[in-house]
């Protein structure tokens, strides 16, 4: 399958959603899309559309970056790296309208966003938010998902708006100002064991959210091996 020169997938998405949808980008209407969502419920959305991944010819939109020692010699390819930026189109023909991007930054300076937020004073010291999503760097004001957290924020969803405060385009130096917004589910007290968030699921856990507490059995510091237990408690 990964050696296919061209791959088309069809999605077929059902996604909860927010009543009150917004794209606005302007705080003081964020702020009012805030306090409409309190009142606000849930919906689902189906979306269906052809993605298009090419790894061949001169227009590639899908390159290999990174692969380990053993990947060619692995039937499953193990250890490969890809990244990508295909093209969303209505129907399966590479002509197509195009509806969006799954986005890596080839059209676009994009960045992608896995950050943890970790606070370390005041009533929030030990806890943490989880954000991943598109880093769109030259807009003026991003938005990214609050995919969950810990202690705190466990359980909670959310989106964080970022601007850049300032920004050196020669060195790529940056400082950057965050109004994260959530949504939390109940406070949780400080734990010495690691805590990490569920942000979703498929079959049963299908749209689950939790969280899973996982504590070292045991870990050999010499070869990096390691077992570890975890107990997990999810919402679905």
């Amino acid at each position: 399958m990964a050696k296919l020169a061209l791959v088309l997938l069809l999605f077929s998405l059902g996604m909860a959603m927010q009543l009150v949808q917004s794209t606005k980008e302007d705080p003081k209407e964020v702020d009012e899309w805030i306090q409409k969502f309190h009142h606000a419920k849930e919906k689902v959305s189906r979306l269906n559309f052809y993605f298009h991944d090419t790894l061949s010819g001169k227009n590639s939109s899908a390159v290999e970056v990174a692969e380990a020692s053993i990947t060619m010699k692995s039937p499953t390819l193990f250890g490969l790296l890809n990244i990508f930026d295909d093209p969303l189109t209505e129907g399966p023909e590479p002509t197509s309208k195009l509806v969006g991007r799954a986005q890596a930054g080839q059209q676009d300076v994009d960045l992608l966003m896995a950050m943890n937020l970790v606070f370390t004073t005041g009533k929030f010291n030990g806890s943490s938010i989880i954000i991943l999503g598109r880093d769109a760097v030259l807009h003026p004001i991003l938005e990214m998902p609050i995919i969950g957290g810990t202690g705190a924020f466990r359980l909670a969803r959310g989106f964080v708006q970022a601007k850049a405060h300032y920004l050196n385009l020669m060195s790529g130096d940056a400082i950057l100002e965050y109004h994260p917004s959530w949504q939390e589910l109940g406070y949780a007290s400080r734990s010495s064991l690691r805590e990490m968030p569920i942000v979703g699921g498929t079959g049963l856990f299908r749209l689950a959210r939790g969280y899973a507490i996982a504590q070292t059995h045991w870990f050999d510091l010499t070869t990096g091996d390691a077992i570890v237990g975890y107990n997990v408690t999810v919402v679905h």
